[in-house]
């Protein structure tokens, strides 16, 4: 459970800095951990830890202008609603704008619908959820 917190946390803060230090001049990092019932001090301590990690990063220009802000997500102690909540992010960071403009855009600078480029872009684009899938099942097969 531990390591999968980590894997998740991870994945959530490396999309975060990704995707946001390319487009935004304001990172938004999702913390996703217990914010209510048993372990809601705990989850509380950390995700002021990360907001006071972010501002000190803020005032100290660690990223050259680019601002952080840690956005706290309650899991309410379930490993299901972690993975509702972190898909939720994904979709959010990297979903475009208008995913129609997008498409017609790239199709009529290329000239045609299929090339290795086009391909390899679809596949970058799509194996963040491939990979999110594959944890909820392998979340959904192991018991507890």
């Amino acid at each position: 459970m531990r390591m999968l917190r980590s894997l998740l946390v991870g994945a959530v803060v490396s999309s975060a800095l990704v995707a946001g230090a390319a487009q935004a001049e304001t990172v938004k990092i999702a913390f996703i951990d217990p914010l209510s019932g048993l372990m809601a001090s705990l989850g509380t301590n950390q995700l002021h830890s990360w907001q006071y990690t972010a501002e000190f990063a803020n005032e100290h220009n660690w990223a050259n202008g680019t601002k952080f802000e840690v956005v706290g997500f309650d899991n309410k102690l379930s490993p299901q609603e972690s993975l509702t909540l972190l898909s939720q992010t994904a979709l959010v960071n990297v979903a475009p704008d208008n995913p129609f403009i997008d498409a017609s855009v790239r199709t009529v600078q290329e000239g045609h619908f299929l090339n290795f480029y086009g391909l390899t872009q679809f596949s970058a684009a799509l194996w963040p959820f491939l990979a999110l899938a594959y944890l909820s099942a392998l979340a959904g097969l192991r018991r507890y």
